[in-house]
């Protein structure tokens, strides 16, 4: 087995069923061989990809949410907002943002950089991963989070964390990549506090 990340066979093996990343350039191997579309790519993002990245969040809240958030929370996430949030974010020390794209046009992204909730020990969080809604199920979401997981492990940190909206109909993808349900604090949105619900990535040592 070689990882599609590190190339390194022997560790994969030693690691593999212990180690997210291991399982990760596992999954990455099954999907590069049926895989999807070969105009598919994930790349590190420039500056200007915010353009695409504040479509994307905009677009996903608004289909996602539907009916389980008001309307006024989901009309106040505009596409011009979050690019202007992820531009701020972009720039921030030890933040990185991952792209998928597809024959040039930016289709999801990820990304992840120092926790904001001391309630987590592993140090570093994954912010976002967000798909074009007319993508999702098609693998591209499990390979951005792979392609965090092995930026986040050659980096030299213990795991990475996510909080999502316990309502969130898409809370399960976390659980299946080999998310540990943790609890997390409440959040504000639109003068309302809503339930969060926490995932924990730890790598063996």
């Amino acid at each position: 087995l070689v990882c599609p990340h590190t190339g390194q066979r022997r560790e994969l093996r030693r690691m593999a069923g212990t180690n997210p990343v291991a399982l990760a350039c596992r999954a990455s191997e099954r999907l590069n061989t049926r895989m999807l579309d070969p105009t598919i790519s994930i790349r590190s993002a420039d500056i200007a990809d915010m353009t695409a990245v504040g479509d994307i969040v905009a677009e996903s809240w608004r289909q996602t949410f539907l009916g389980l958030l008001p309307q006024d929370v989901l009309s106040s996430i505009t596409p011009e907002a979050q690019k202007a949030r992820h531009e701020r974010t972009f720039v921030r020390d030890g933040v990185r943002y991952h792209v998928a794209s597809k024959a040039g046009e930016v289709i999801g992204f990820a990304s992840w950089g120092p926790g904001r909730d001391p309630i987590f020990s592993v140090g570093n969080e994954l912010y976002a991963i967000y798909l074009r809604p007319k993508y999702e199920r098609q693998g591209i979401g499990r390979l951005l989070f792979e392609s965090v997981s092995a930026d986040v492990a050659a980096s030299g940190y213990p795991g990475f964390y996510l909080t999502a909206l316990e309502m969130n109909p898409n809370r399960a993808f976390y659980a299946r990549l080999g998310g540990i349900e943790a609890d997390a604090p409440n959040i504000l949105l639109g003068g309302t506090n809503y339930g969060q619900v926490g995932f924990v990535w730890r790598f063996a040592q």
